[in-house]
C-alpha cells in the first residue's frame, strides 16, 4: 500500500504553548504533529531545538519512553524536555534539560501510544514489527526535515526502550543506506530479561531490605521463573516471571496496606499501586495533554479521546511477543557504535544489579563481561559525589546516585552531563564543573 503524502514542515511548526509564557520560550524552535503513516494510522513526534545553542547542531537526539506504550512526553515534560510545570497553569523552564545542549526528537510509538493513532487491529504484536514501522518513520521523518538526515544520531531511552533501541540500531546498522548512527544511551533498561527477573533478591539484600518472609516467596517465584528460561527462544517478557518483582511490593512494606515505590525505593505508596502514579506530575500533565488547544497548539488533528500516559492495550498486545531479547543484539551494535547504560541506583524494578549482572555476562569484542584493563572513575560535579563510570570496549556503564527510575526526574545535571560525554559534545553551554572535563 502507497503511503500517503508528506505534509510540508511547516504544516508541523509550533508556535505558543498554553500556559508558557511565549518570551521565555523564544529561543526554542519546535515542529510536532501526527506523521502519517497509513490512511489509519499516524505517529507523533515532537522535536525541540534551541536556537541559541551555537554548539552541537551536528548532532539529534531520539529519545524513547517506555512501557511498551508510555508515551515519551513523559521526556518532554518530566524528565528532560525545556518544559516543566510551576502548580497546575504555568510551564517554566526545567533546569538541565536536554535542549540546553542537543536538539531532540522525542516519538510516541509503537501505534496507540500517547497521540500516534491507529486502528485496534495495526497495533504492533512484535517488538520486530514495531521495529520496521519505527524504521519507516524516521525515512518520512528525514523527508520533512532533510536537514536533520545529516546530523550524527544518538539513540536514547529508558526502560522498555532498553528493547526498543538496541532492535531500531540493528535495523539502521543493516540499512542500505545507514543514518548516521553514533551510539547508544539506555537507562535503567530492560534489555536482559532473565537476570532483571533474578536480580530482586540480591537488590534487596545489599540494602538490607530482604525479609525471611519476602527472601522465601522470592526464592520459590524465582525458581518457578528460571524454568521458563531454560526454552528457548527466551522470552522479552513472560508472565510466569512477572510475579517475581511483586513479591517484594506485596509482602515487603513498611506497614500493612503500605508498599514501597517500585521506581525509587526512597518512598513509599499505597498498595497496589506501589508508584503507578509517579511522578506527582503526572495527574497534571496528563490534564494538560488532554485540553483541546493544547493539542492544537502541538498540531495533534485525531486524538484519542482521552489521552493516557500509558496505553494498557498496546502492552498487552506485545506480552505474548516472543521476539529475542535484545541483549542478543549488542555484540554485533558494538562491532559498530558504543552503548552507554546509565542506571539511577535508587530503582526497583530495572535495577543496578540486574544491569550489572547483564554486563558482566554479555560476550563481545573478544571478552566477556568488563576485563582488567577496563577505566573505572569515580564522577563529582561541583565537588560531589554523583555516580560511578565503566568503561571498556565500546561498552559503558554507569551509576547514578540518588536517582530513579527516571533519572531526569531528579539528577537532571547528571543525565546532561553524562550525555555530553558519551556523544563528545562540546561542554561549552554547561554551567557547572565536572570530574570529566578536570
Amino acid at each position: 500500500m502507497r503511503a500517503p503524502k508528506l505534509p510540508p514542515k511547516s504544516d508541523f511548526a509550533v508556535d505558543t504553548l498554553p500556559f508558557a509564557d511565549s518570551s521565555t520560550f523564544a529561543s526554542l524552535e519546535q515542529y510536532a504533529g501526527q506523521l502519517p503513516m497509513s490512511d489509519e494510522a499516524s505517529m507523533f513526534f515532537w522535536v525541540i531545538t534551541n536556537t541559541t545553542n551555537t554548539f552541537n547542531h551536528d548532532k539529534l537526539l531520539v529519545w524513547l519512553n517506555g512501557g511498551p506504550g508510555c508515551s515519551s512526553l513523559d521526556g518532554v515534560f518530566m524528565e528532560n524536555g525545556p518544559f516543566k510545570f510551576s502548580g497546575a497553569n504555568q510551564l517554566v523552564p526545567r533546569a538541565f534539560s536536554f535542549s540546553e545542549q542537543f536538539d531532540v526528537l522525542y516519538i510516541d510509538q509503537p501505534f496507540g501510544t500517547g497521540f500516534s493513532t491507529s486502528n485496534t487491529t495495526s497495533f504492533e504484536h512484535t517488538f520486530v514489527g514495531g521495529t520496521q514501522t519505527l524504521l519507516e518513520f524516521l525515512q518520512r521523518f528525514y523527508e520533512v526535515f532533510p536537514d536533520l538526515r545529516k546530523r550524527q544520531l544518538f539513540l536514547a531511552g529508558e526502560s522498555e526502550a532498553g528493547t526498543y533501541i538496541p532492535y531500531l540500531a540493528n535495523a539502521v546498522l543493516n540499512m542500505p543506506e545507514p543514518f548516521d548512527l553514533r551510539g547508544l544511551m539506555i537507562g535503567n533498561g530492560w534489555v536482559d530479561p532473565f537476570p532483571m527477573y533474578m536480580s530482586y533478591a540480591e537488590l534487596l539484600r545489599r540494602r538490607n531490605m530482604l525479609t525471611p518472609n519476602v527472601q522465601l516467596k522470592l526464592e520459590t517465584e524465582m525458581a518457578r521463573c528460571a524454568r521458563e528460561f531454560t526454552r528457548a527462544p527466551q522470552p522479552v517478557h513472560t508472565s510466569k516471571c512477572e510475579s517475581v518483582a511483586g513479591v517484594f511490593l506485596d509482602d515487603g512494606g513498611p506497614e500493612p496496606g503500605m508498599c514501597y515505590n517500585q521506581y525509587d525505593l526512597r518512598l513509599t505508596d499505597t498498595h497496589p499501586s506501589c508508584g503507578m502514579n509517579w511522578p506527582p506530575e503526572v495527574g497534571v500533565f496528563t490534564e494538560y495533554l488532554n485540553r483541546k488547544d493544547v493539542q492544537h497548539a502541538i498540531n495533534v488533528r485525531k486524538a484519542p479521546s482521552v489521552w493516557k500516559e500509558c496505553n494498557n492495550a498496546v502492552h498487552r498486545m506485545l506480552s505474548n511477543d516472543e521476539s529475542p531479547p535484545s541483549v542478543t543484539l549488542l555484540p554485533s551494535i558494538l562491532e559498530h557504535v558504543p552503548v552507554l547504560f546509565f542506571v539511577g541506583t535508587e530503582d526497583y524494578l530495572c535495577n543496578e544489579v540486574g544491569t550489572e549482572w547483564t554486563v558482566g555476562n554479555l560476550s563481545w569484542a573478544g571478552d566477556i563481561g568488563f576485563s582488567s584493563l577496563r577505566k573505572r572513575s569515580v564522577w563529582t560535579i561541583d565537588g560531589e559525589q554523583v555516580g560511578s563510570v565503566e568503561s571498556d570496549r565500546g561498552l559503558t556503564f554507569a551509576r547514578i546516585y540518588n536517582a530513579s527510575h527516571m533519572v531526569g526526574v531528579d539528577r537532571p545535571r547528571e543525565l546532561l552531563d553524562l550525555f555530553t560525554l558519551f556523544t563528545n559534545a562540546s561542554a561549552s553551554n554547561l554551567r557547572f564543573r565536572s570530574s570529566f572535563r578536570s
